[in-house]
């Protein structure tokens, strides 16, 4: 597998599995309490509903701290190997998260 599409596939996973539920497709159960199934229409709604509302940019403030980071400063943060995500999974990868700053400023969430 390609890291490319390894990196793709994970990020679309997590877009879609942390897109909240639209009203409209919550509707088209009884009940409520119901989870609602996931296919293509809902998509298609989904999509139609953001579509129709206005950017709005991700508040992409940094801690006073990280705001004004040099180059250097910020090579000098270093990862903890020991820490990382699905290290004893017995995976050929692991995650590695670094923190914002310098040029990083835009925040990636991972639920």
């Amino acid at each position: 597998m390609q890291r490319r599409t390894l990196l793709l596939g994970g990020t679309s996973l997590a877009l879609f599995a942390s897109a909240p539920v639209s009203a409209s497709a919550a509707a088209d159960t009884k009940n409520p309490q119901q989870p609602v199934t996931f296919d293509a229409g809902v998509l298609r709604r989904m999509a139609q509903e953001l579509a129709q509302k206005s950017f709005q940019a991700p508040d992409s403030k940094l801690a006073e701290p990280l705001a004004h980071l040099t180059y250097d400063q910020y090579r000098d943060f270093r990862f903890d190997p020991q820490r990382a995500l699905w290290r004893d999974q017995g995976l050929l990868f692991t995650l590695q998260l670094f923190h914002r700053g310098f040029l990083y400023i835009n925040r990636v969430d991972f639920v």
